[in-house]
């Protein structure tokens, strides 16, 4: 399932000074993976620019690896491939933030 909210915004524009940054997005063979949710208002305001970018920067929807977190009943957030990325981020198991329950990896 894709997210919505990659859809590149259509009057994106690279900021003045940003053009060789964002071309090299597509210079190589990358992989972005990208976890959002469609009904978060950040995911909204932000990932159409980044689609936007990507586009730019001619990288092939192939490319982009989506992610959709859906949001619970009780509020907590279903993060699909959580425990992949959380194990390769936090081989350290004493991430303090962990430990609290609140890092946005875990």
């Amino acid at each position: 399932m894709e997210l919505r909210t990659m859809n590149p915004a259509s009057n994106w524009e690279p900021a003045p000074g940003t053009e060789a940054a964002i071309d090299a997005l597509g210079a190589d063979d990358y992989t972005f993976h990208v976890w959002g949710g469609d009904w978060c208002i950040d995911c909204r305001s932000q990932l159409p620019d980044f689609g936007a970018a990507l586009d730019h920067a001619g990288v092939d929807s192939e490319q982009i690896e989506h992610y959709p977190v859906e949001k619970e009943a009780d509020g907590s957030k279903n993060r699909p491939g959580r425990r992949g990325i959380r194990d390769r981020i936090h081989s350290n198991r004493r991430c303090r933030t962990r430990r609290r329950g609140g890092c946005a990896v875990c």
